[in-house]
């Protein structure tokens, strides 16, 4: 992700925490992204998973296919029963296919994927039965590189936001509050989702120094 290196100076200024974030967990490194139908796929095997099962289930998944890699033509010929046999549900099963679906039907190119601006991807992939906001974002975050999203649905992130500022409020409470000092991160939220996730990975290191700085914080 290019934006990166900019975004965390950019973030640097916002709160003191970031800096000692960075510190203790190192910046996070990405691959080339896979096919977009491929990250689709791979959020709704995740959801509600741990990390570690969700992991299990997906290279099952691609062990199904020749080379290890399912292409959605190949994905819509599969069994429900093959997919339950390897840790889908009945919805995950129906979603995946779903997807499968819709890029055999409008076969996108990331160029086009490109052109498009961050609601008219949600507005897109949303269609698709299955495809909520979290899972396009999860899209536009770690596949076509968006730099200004900010997943308040997500566990992790919701998390870590806590943690990052010593908070303890209610779900609803808590997305009101991001979706209202996060607008500081704007345009590099996804810069700051992907740290927080980073750090909560790593088990949220200097957490009493990090809030300590961002209570103490100007801004």
């Amino acid at each position: 992700m290019k934006y990166l290196p900019e975004a965390i100076e950019f973030l640097y200024q916002q709160d003191a925490g970031w800096a000692v974030l960075v510190e203790l967990t190192s910046i996070p490194e990405f691959g080339v992204p896979e096919p977009p139908y491929i990250e689709l796929m791979s959020s709704i095997v995740s959801q509600q998973l741990s990390t570690k099962v969700a992991k299990v289930i997906w290279n099952r998944f691609v062990d199904l296919f020749p080379r290890g890699f399912p292409e959605p033509s190949l994905v819509i010929e599969l069994s429900d029963l093959q997919l339950r046999e390897i840790g889908f549900s009945n919805a995950k099963a129906n979603y995946v296919k779903n997807i499968a679906g819709h890029f055999l039907a409008a076969p996108y190119t990331r160029d086009s994927l490109e052109a498009m601006d961050d609601l008219e991807l949600l507005k897109e992939f949303s269609s698709i039965k299955g495809v909520g906001e979290w899972t396009v974002q999860m899209l536009q975050i770690f596949n076509l590189h968006r730099p200004d999203i900010l997943p308040v649905k997500d566990l992790g992130v919701r998390q870590a936001y806590s943690n990052f500022y010593g908070l303890n409020l209610t779900e609803r409470e808590l997305i009101l509050h991001m979706n209202e000092k996060a607008e500081k991160w704007s345009p590099y939220r996804s810069a700051a989702s992907l740290l927080l996730w980073n750090w909560k990975n790593h088990q949220f290191p200097g957490l009493e120094e990090i809030q300590k700085l961002n209570k103490n914080s100007k801004n």
